[in-house]
């Protein structure tokens, strides 16, 4: 059985086109097509250029953003991200046919189903607002229905093979699929990340330690029967002992030379992290608002960077939790992370700040 979904999600950023006021939501549009064997191929996407969180970063840094992103507000394309924030729309990917998509699924999620349409829902992210009453369109199609279920798997494998023929090409949802599969063992590092200087024993995990060139350039969970490194340098056994430290005290400091490499946007991310006091955690989506726009898309790129970061502890993204829950660790959502993600946040809340509420 094959699906396709859309619904709507937060205050409408794509204007009609030709028109200069934001009308529609950024639907996220998604269609899955099941294989016999094999993953399933998933397309997901939003229907503008680029997402809001970008342009808002642009706009903290004072940089101008590239023509075709987004609207002033006369309609007229800009690259001025604070025109586009606070008075513009963000240009629909596509220009005139991705409107007419936008506009397609407005109706979908919001005609079919009775509900708001864009302009009519305020922001999940804001403090204040109306109940946005969204609308959420699933269809769903059984092939057993028309060509039959062999010839419907036939004809994906023969679209798949004729992409996968053309060197470059991949399949949407392969690089989600193949990180899933990873994340249950773990996540794969670079090479020189392997060649540990030091373990440290913890409850639930070994914490081991990398350094290079007079700095660490990374930290990373092991299970806790990986068998024990001694600190083969100066630096690792200070890191060993401020590890141990914190092992004991949560309000233990730490002080070592860092190798942090990332995206500005990612490096964002972690400074906020860093930011976030012991025994306290915040979400993806508050996050999300503090570093861009709010949006569903810029909550996932959140917790992608906080997946990505290589220094955990240090920079303590065990901090960052899901808004209905713990949320994922390192690019896992099970497994003995997500214990050590436990340890973690229950290590740093003393008893005496555990209060009983009726």
């Amino acid at each position: 059985m094959s699906a396709c979904s859309a619904s709507i999600f937060c205050r409408s950023p794509i204007p009609a086109w030709g028109g200069k006021k934001a009308l529609f939501g950024t639907d996220p549009v998604a269609g899955v097509f099941p294989r016999k064997q094999g993953d399933p191929i998933v397309v997901d996407l939003a229907l503008t250029t680029v997402v809001r969180g970008k342009i808002m970063m642009a706009m903290r840094k004072g940089e101008k953003i590239p023509e075709g992103w987004a609207l002033d507000r006369h309609g007229k394309p800009t690259t001025d991200p604070k025109e586009a924030i606070e008075h513009g729309s963000l240009f629909p990917v596509g220009g005139a046919k991705g409107a007419m998509l936008a506009l397609m699924f407005e109706l979908i999620c919001a005609a079919l189903t009775g509900s708001a349409i864009g302009p009519e829902a305020d922001s999940f992210f804001a403090e204040e607002g109306n109940k946005p009453r969204i609308g959420q369109a699933f269809i769903a199609v059984d092939p057993s229905a028309l060509a039959g279920m062999d010839r419907f798997y036939q004809r994906v494998e023969t679209v798949v093979a004729a992409m996968l023929a053309d060197d470059g090409v991949r399949l949407p949802g392969a690089r989600r699929f193949a990180s899933e599969k990873k994340s249950r063992d773990g996540i794969e590092v670079p090479d020189d990340l392997l060649a540990y200087d030091v373990t440290v024993d913890f409850p639930k995990m070994k914490v081991a330690v990398a350094t290079r060139d007079a700095r660490v350039v990374g930290i990373r969970y092991l299970p806790l029967e990986t068998a024990s490194i001694a600190a083969k340098n100066s630096l690792a056994e200070k890191a060993a002992r401020q590890l141990e430290r914190y092992r004991e005290d949560p309000d233990a400091k730490f002080d070592l030379p860092l190798l942090i490499e990332g995206s500005a946007f990612q490096k964002g991310v972690w400074n906020t992290m860093c930011a976030i006091p012991r025994g306290r955690t915040r979400t993806y989506g508050e996050l999300a608002k503090e570093l861009g726009d709010g949006t569903f898309e810029t909550a996932r790129a959140v917790g992608q960077a906080c997946g990505d970061n290589r220094l955990p502890i240090v920079i303590p993204c065990h901090r960052v939790v899901a808004a209905n829950g713990i949320g994922g660790f390192s690019h896992s959502t099970e497994g003995y992370l997500i214990e050590v993600k436990r340890w973690l946040l229950a290590h740093e809340i003393r008893p005496e700040e555990f209060a009983l509420r009726p």
